[in-house]
């Protein structure tokens, strides 16, 4: 039986979502993150953190990853900014750049391993 445990932002801690050169976080990043990834994407981490009120997502802190899939959602009008940035008239561009640029530098870090 599958057992989903649903543990919404709450309102006031600072939902932050991070993206460094060590990784991903969600929560609280500079107390403890519900859930971080490291940047080679093999490892990652999980702790109790005041934005979800979760506790450890799994029963050890540290975990090692086998298979990771990332979904995003997007509205109609995410859609319509991202068509104005591909085409290069978006303010967003260069930092659209700049992420890409990065991804391209995980991956290649992940696959040198």
């Amino acid at each position: 039986a599958f057992n989903l445990r649903v543990y919404p932002a709450s309102s006031g801690h600072g939902l932050q979502l991070s993206s460094r050169s060590e990784g991903l976080a969600l929560g609280k990043v500079e107390q403890s993150s519900a859930l971080s990834i490291m940047a080679d994407l093999d490892r990652g981490t999980s702790s109790p953190s005041l934005e979800f009120c979760n506790p450890g997502l799994c029963s050890s802190t540290d975990f090692g990853i086998r298979k990771i899939e990332l979904w995003r959602m997007k509205t109609q009008a995410d859609a319509d900014r991202e068509a104005a940035i591909r085409d290069g008239a978006g303010p967003e561009s260069d930092v659209n750049t700049a992420l890409d640029d990065d991804l391209k530098q995980m991956r290649g870090k992940n696959k040198s391993s």
